[in-house]
């Protein structure tokens, strides 16, 4: 645990902005005055350094789509253009940063072998997605998902799950519906930019290689 002032000063913004982005649940509060280092940490590995504007929530799901090879659809043609001449520019490093608004990541803990019945009705990204030897969802006894926000009360119901941010259930909660993320579910990059702020060192820099090789396979 750190105070909500260590926390500002490892992501170099103010006290006030620190206990702001721990109410919108970018940071996680564990006691009075007392945030997880954990959130903190992946927080500044989503930023990457990056002060750049992050991307709303169906543009990042487009950013996704376009390394993936998809049209993108639910953007108009105007907005697909700007954003491919964008992506001739960036690095992996700042995909990652002005990607993390495609979803909000919550944790929770759950009994191991709830685990097994409440992966079907997540979207597990990694599942044809090979990383070296890595995967986006390696644990038996944890999960990694996305999840339509409209169901979250519900899976949190259904299947007890604890408010944990050290826990073994990991759900990555969108508002921009199913016929988006279906289609990009088994995707590379996908995989990867969740893998990007892992806390596991191997992890990190294997999706980095991956977020790399799809930004140069996309300028061609």
């Amino acid at each position: 645990m750190v105070s909500g002032r260590e926390a500002a000063e490892r992501l170099g913004v103010s006290v006030r902005q620190a206990q702001r982005l721990a109410k919108d649940g970018r940071l996680t509060f564990v006691g009075v005055d007392r945030i997880d280092f954990d959130s903190v940490l992946r927080l500044v590995a989503q930023r990457q350094g990056h002060h750049r504007r992050v991307w709303t929530e169906p543009t990042a799901w487009a950013v996704v789509a376009l390394l993936t090879g998809q049209a993108a659809s639910w953007l108009g043609q105007p907005q697909r253009s700007r954003l491919r001449k964008v992506l001739g520019d960036v690095d992996a490093a700042e995909l990652v940063a002005r990607t993390r608004n495609r979803a909000e990541v919550r944790r929770f803990r759950s009994h191991p072998a709830a685990v097994g019945r409440l992966r079907p009705q997540l979207w597990v990204t990694g599942a044809g997605a090979e990383l070296g030897d890595l995967t986006a969802s390696t644990s038996s006894s944890g999960v990694d998902g996305y999840v339509d926000a409209g169901e979250v009360d519900s899976l949190v119901r259904r299947f007890r799950l604890v408010g944990d941010p050290t826990g073994n259930v990991t759900l990555r909660v969108t508002s921009v519906g199913r016929r988006v993320v279906e289609p990009l579910v088994d995707s590379e990059v996908l995989a990867a930019l969740d893998l990007a702020t892992s806390g596991d060192d191997r992890e990190r820099v294997a999706a980095f290689e991956v977020l790399e090789d799809h930004l140069r396979s996309f300028r061609g």
